[in-house]
Order: structure tokens, then C-alpha cells, then sequence
């Protein structure tokens, strides 16, 4: 069973991605795995959900926070039987971040997600985490979530690669989360700088017989991006060609063009859909 885990700074940054992990949960079949950055003390209740036990209240429990909030989020329409995740907690806001990094590597954590802003979050009761160092650690990829993304499925994920060093443990792992949403997996090139571009003919030949014929999954194209400033083609996959969510590798090629350095705790203002970063 996969586990994703949410970062909880109790903000609404953080309840918004909360919201966005639900739904990928339920998708991939997920559990989740709430880690609250706040002292239990001071955790901000968010909404409060009554479990009850058909026509009575027998068996009555109220829980808060982001965890009642998410378990309050029933999907419409949801046939019988339909899989709903397992939603723990866990207090690490004693934690440093070796500690963070232990649990996400014992649990065997299959994704982090994390909600930011454009802007400074000021809250002292949260220990803040440096979520790069974590990334440069573990093996599982991180989501960020922009705060003011409209939450929706997934009809278009971009893995913005050089394909000459396009990584196929990256592609199945994207394949499992875009084949629930029947989602397309485009695999957008773009010349690393320094490097020669590639012809559309012999970069649709090594594709096509390095990656899809491997990969199988009929979702799965390509594009050879002729636009070599990181940041317009992501204009473009955002505004022209309507990208839900766009992919890069941590520290390699075009993840400083769009990120920066590091990850901090602002989100550059050009990124306006959810980012997944993996390990280097």
C-alpha cells in the first residue's frame, strides 16, 4: 500500500494541499500520513467531523484539525465500496530534519506533498522545515502545491527532461499516478545548456524505442521543445497548452531555471500549477 505524507504547518497553504493528496489518494489507492509541524497543543481546528454509526450516534467521535477536515470531504457521487484512504497523524514538530527524513525512509513514504505561497508564511508556533535538505535525502518525490491553484484531476502531467538523460524510474513512477486519472504523460525536451539540440526524427526514434516501448502505457508522448528558456516553455505548457502539473529532477538541468537554487518556503510566482520534484 503506498503512503503519501502532508507537511501540516497548520496554515491554509497546508490545508490546501491536504485537500490535493486526498485526491490523488483516492485515486492511487494511497493512505495518508499527516505530519504536524505544530505542537498538538496549538493546533488550529479547521473543521470538526462527527463520525456516527448509521441512524444513531452510537460509537460517537469527534475529531479536528486537518485530519477531520479531510475525513469530512466525502466525494460526490462515490459508489459502495469505493476505496477510501487511511488518514494518521503524527506530531513532528520536535523534529529535525534527520528525524523527518528517518520516518519518510522507514515508512517508505511514496510521495511528500507540501503547499506554498508567493508570499512570506509567518507562524511561530511551526517549527519550519527545510524541505530541500529533505528532498536530498530520500528516494520519493516531492509535490509542491501552489496556494492558488484550483484543485482538480489531472488531465495533462509534463516531464520537463533533456532526453538524452530522461530517467525511466522517473516515468513508471509518474505512469502510476497518471494512469488512474487516464491522464496524458508528455515528455517535453528541452536541450540541456551546453548541449546540441536533437533532431525531431532521431529524438522521436530514441523515445520511442528507449522509453515507450518499455514503459507501455498509451497515455505516454513526446515533445521536442524547441523554446530553450526554461521558464517560457513552462509558460507555454501552462497558459497554451493547459498543463496540470509539470515535472522536474532536483538539481539537474532545468530545475534551477525554474526553481531557483533551492526550495524554500516562497514559491517563485511563475509557478502557478503543482511542481513534483524528484531526488537527484
Amino acid at each position: 500500500m503506498k503512503t503519501i505524507i502532508i507537511i501540516n504547518d497548520g496554515s491554509a497553504e497546508a490545508k490546501h494541499a491536504g485537500e490535493l493528496a486526498l485526491q490523488i489518494a483516492r485515486k492511487i489507492d494511497a493512505n495518508l500520513l499527516l505530519a504536524n509541524a505544530q505542537k498538538a497543543a496549538v493546533l488550529t481546528p479547521v473543521k470538526e467531523y462527527v463520525l456516527t454509526s448509521g441512524k444513531t450516534e452510537a460509537g460517537r467521535e469527534t475529531v479536528t484539525g486537518l485530519t477531520g477536515y479531510l475525513k469530512s470531504l466525502a466525494p460526490a457521487g462515490q459508489p459502495a465500496g469505493a476505496f477510501n484512504p487511511d488518514i494518521e497523524e503524527v506530531d513532528i514538530s520536535a523534529y529535525h530534519e534527520k528525524e523527518l527524513i528517518q520516518l519518510i525512509v522507514k515508512r517508505n513514504i511514496w510521495m511528500i506533498v507540501k503547499g506554498l505561497t508567493e508570499t512570506p508564511l509567518i507562524n511561530h508556533e511551526a517549527k519550519p522545515i527545510n524541505i530541500h535538505a529533505v528532498l536530498n535525502s530520500v528516494r520519493c518525490p516531492l509535490l509542491i502545491v501552489p496556494a492558488h491553484f484550483r484543485l482538480k484531476e489531472f488531465e495533462r502531467i509534463v516531464y520537463m527532461a533533456d532526453l538524452r538523460y530522461c530517467r525511466m524510474l522517473v516515468l513508471k513512477h509518474l505512469v502510476e499516478l497518471a494512469k488512474p486519472y487516464q491522464a496524458s504523460l508528455m515528455v517535453a525536451h528541452i536541450s540541456a545548456e551546453g548541449l546540441v539540440p536533437i533532431e525531431d526524427h532521431y529524438a522521436a526514434s530514441l523515445f520511442c524505442e528507449t522509453f515507450s516501448n518499455k514503459v507501455k502505457y498509451d497515455g505516454l508522448i513526446f515533445n521536442n521543445i524547441k523554446e530553450r528558456d526554461a521558464q517560457k516553455a513552462l509558460d507555454i505548457m501552462v497558459h497554451e497548452m493547459q498543463t496540470d502539473m509539470v515535472v522536474v529532477v532536483n538539481h539537474r538541468f532545468h530545475f534551477e531555471e525554474i526553481v531557483g537554487c533551492y526550495i524554500t518556503e516562497i514559491l517563485p510566482e511563475h509557478i502557478t500549477i503543482p511542481l513534483m520534484v524528484f531526488p537527484y
